[in-house]
């Protein structure tokens, strides 16, 4: 009689723990050369950086660094350590000012106050399974610079239970939006010049 196996457990079944996952850095096998990021137990790949995104994190960098450079860390393309199976790298983020806590661990979303996708292929991905990530952690501020429809798009008071925003505000290019930890925002100081 042919005994029939149980189906093998296929590889995107697969969940990594943030244990696991820093494992696999540490013992090389997951490198700075491999552009993935931890979301839910998933490694995913990283968008590639095009001219405008690119642009547009220098831009960030700018506009951030006037306002708060002895303030606050600030950080570009580094990872934040969530709950136990996410470690997502956002394009921009502002944490509490602890520079010499963050050369031992990553911050945590309690330090965290502002994060930034700047998303035009990623769009998506940034307004669905990054949004519920981000609200999830009870992440305050949420932006996503929107290339494609060049605009701004923020996201506040975060629903934890839920993984949702209470309020999301678009503002055109030629708007100002309002940013609660920010204040004013013009708008087209965060985007890079029409092609």
């Amino acid at each position: 009689m042919l005994q029939v196996l149980d189906p093998p457990v296929l590889i995107s079944d697969f969940r990594w723990t943030l244990a696991k996952y820093h494992e696999a850095i540490a013992a090389g096998v997951l490198g700075p050369e491999d552009k993935i990021e931890l979301l839910n137990g998933q490694i995913v790949n990283k968008m590639s950086i095009n001219p405008p995104h690119a642009a547009t994190v220098a831009k960030l960098n700018k506009y951030f660094s006037r306002r708060f450079l002895d303030v606050y860390e600030l950080r570009s393309e580094n990872p934040v350590t969530f709950i136990d199976d996410s470690e997502p790298e956002p394009d921009y983020t502002i944490c509490a000012l602890d520079a010499e806590e963050y050369a031992h661990r990553h911050p945590r979303p309690e330090e965290v106050h502002l994060i930034v996708e700047v998303a035009e292929n990623s769009l998506s991905r940034d307004r669905t399974h990054k949004a519920k990530i981000y609200a999830s952690a009870g992440i305050a501020e949420y932006w996503i610079v929107n290339l494609k429809n060049r605009q701004l798009e923020i996201h506040v008071d975060p629903d934890p239970e839920a993984g949702v925003y209470g309020r999301i505000t678009r503002y055109k290019a030629d708007a100002t939006g309002e940013s609660p930890f920010v204040g004013e925002v013009v708008v087209a100081d965060l985007l890079p010049a029409e092609a």
